[in-house]
């Protein structure tokens, strides 16, 4: 069964792949410019280059980019096919071609108040580490 997804899917999946070009290519700059970086003395008014050194932060920022876009580009794709595949179950065609159990209103309800507490639970967890962590 081909997956068909909505606009707002497609702009996840496009955002998503684009962070991780523009990622990956920000990895590489990173890698050639700040991994070995110039070493410069200040010597009698003037500025003397004494050639490259390592700098064990522009690894660690190097790092962190590609490791971040990554991580970044799955969580959309994730949010992209979660939401197919919810989109799916509700409209009782999972891809396997069993039909899904009807989900009556009240459950729908329920399923939505949980949704927004546990959404609110995870921002509020998130600020509060960060006061902490501050």
């Amino acid at each position: 069964m081909k997956k068909v997804f909505l606009s707002y899917e497609k702009t996840l999946i496009f955002m998503g792949n684009a962070t991780l070009v523009l990622g990956v290519m920000t990895a590489v700059i990173l890698a050639f410019t700040t991994i070995y970086a110039p070493k410069e003395v200040y010597m009698s008014g003037q500025y003397y280059n004494l050639g490259k050194e390592f700098n064990p932060m522009g690894l660690a920022y190097t790092i962190a980019t590609f490791i971040g876009s990554i991580a970044t580009w799955a969580i959309f794709l994730c949010i992209a096919h979660a939401s197919e595949n919810i989109r799916n179950i509700r409209f009782n065609s999972l891809p396997n071609g069993t039909m899904a159990k009807n989900v009556s209103e009240t459950e729908d309800k329920k399923f939505g108040s949980n949704l927004i507490f546990g959404i609110g639970i995870t921002v509020f967890a998130g600020v509060m580490l960060y006061l902490i962590l501050s």
